[in-house]
């Protein structure tokens, strides 16, 4: 695979909804999280991603979003 190809997911986490529980940094298994200076979750290794959708089903405020790219 090229390195200039896109990650095969996408993942949006919205900040304004985010309330910094660290769900999903703590239970990402490929450590795709990592936290803002509010310790609010920021997307910090896309391309580890594998789209297994735990931070998504875990976030209590539904604050990500994991789609696939084309």
């Amino acid at each position: 695979m090229d390195a200039k190809t896109s990650p095969k997911w996408q993942v949006q986490v919205d900040l304004s909804w985010c309330k910094a529980c660290r769900l999903c940094i703590e239970n990402c298994p490929k450590e795709v999280f990592t936290s803002n200076s509010e310790g609010k979750a920021v997307v910090s290794d896309i391309d580890s991603c594998i789209g297994c959708h735990i931070c998504d089903q875990l976030c209590p405020d539904l604050a990500i979003e994991v789609g696939q790219n084309e």
